[in-house]
């Protein structure tokens, strides 16, 4: 299996990228807002016990994949570097286990353009930050545009190309 993991910060396009990354793999899209918006009614949101559940979901969900041979899966991450390393690692470790690949691609774009783009009505579908207080709070307690430093990412910026070439470079940079 090959899991496609696009990761970067919030409102840079992980969604919308790992759509139209689906629409030509034809491969399952497991974004991050599954398990997040599936505890949240739970609380805890932001607490250790919070994210350690989201996370053991997330390696289970990666998990059955894997042993159930899908060719490949999309994910999508807002990685921090430091607090997600091990997460990163774990669902490294799954795929490789089970024989597949994970490919890490970080997706970048301008801080004023993630504010713009966390105000558009798509998000409003799931628990996804919206508003810039939020925003600027969570840029400056966590990094969230440091590559992870352990692995190769393929790096793309999300104002540089629409996101329909953003998934074919994607594609073909890892042979999906």
């Amino acid at each position: 299996m090959k899991l496609v993991i696009l990761y970067g910060p919030m409102g840079v396009g992980k969604l919308t990228v790992a759509k139209e990354l689906q629409k030509i793999t034809h491969y399952p899209l497991f974004h991050n807002h599954i398990t997040f918006d599936f505890l949240a009614p739970l609380g805890g949101i932001g607490t250790e016990e919070f994210w350690s559940r989201n996370n053991a979901l997330r390696c289970a969900w990666v998990e059955a994949a894997a042993k159930a041979k899908f060719p490949g899966m999309i994910m999508t991450f807002c990685y921090a570097k430091g607090y997600d390393d091990a997460t990163m690692k774990r669902f490294k470790r799954i795929v490789e286990r089970h024989g597949g690949q994970a490919c890490f691609v970080q997706l970048l774009a301008p801080e004023a353009v993630l504010h713009r783009r966390i105000k558009e009505p798509s998000r409003k579908k799931h628990m996804k930050v919206k508003d810039s207080k939020t925003l600027n709070k969570l840029l400056k307690q966590y990094d969230l545009y440091s590559p992870i430093p352990f692995v190769t990412s393929l790096t793309l910026d999300t104002v540089a190309m629409t996101p329909r070439k953003t998934a074919v470079h994607i594609k073909k940079q890892y042979r999906l």
